[in-house]
């Protein structure tokens, strides 16, 4: 298992749009146009007026999802909350959490192109 990383470690996601999200019996995916992004936690979709929407990824059955509205929505800002938590943050105000339930990995970034390809958090 890889450590939770620091919050200055997923810079290169911003500015970075969603094509595609992916729905898998085990895990969510979101493919953007320079990287993919795969959650296998639990994942919280915040509108900009405030909805919530949460999907436990390993569960099978939930609430309904509207993901697709992330779709072309560029990436502004990624951080990192308290209780293991990244949050990125889109143009319209909507925002994605991914929470990892014990500080270890629960997902990987992994980027197109060159330099470093893969981020596991």
């Amino acid at each position: 298992m890889h450590p939770f990383p620091a919050a200055t470690a997923p810079r290169r996601c911003v500015g970075d749009t969603p094509t595609q999200a992916v729905l898998n019996p085990f895990r969510v995916e979101f493919r953007f146009e320079r990287m993919s992004l795969v959650a296998a936690c639990r994942i919280e979709h915040v509108e900009s007026n405030g909805t919530a929407w949460t999907c436990d990824c390993a569960a099978s059955e939930g609430p309904p999802l509207l993901l697709h509205r992330l779709v072309q929505r560029p990436l502004d800002a990624v951080g990192r909350e308290a209780g293991w938590r990244r949050t990125l943050r889109f143009g319209d105000g909507s925002s994605l959490r991914i929470r990892s339930e014990a500080g270890t990995e629960c997902g990987q970034v992994t980027f197109k192109g060159g330099g470093a390809t893969n981020l596991i958090f």
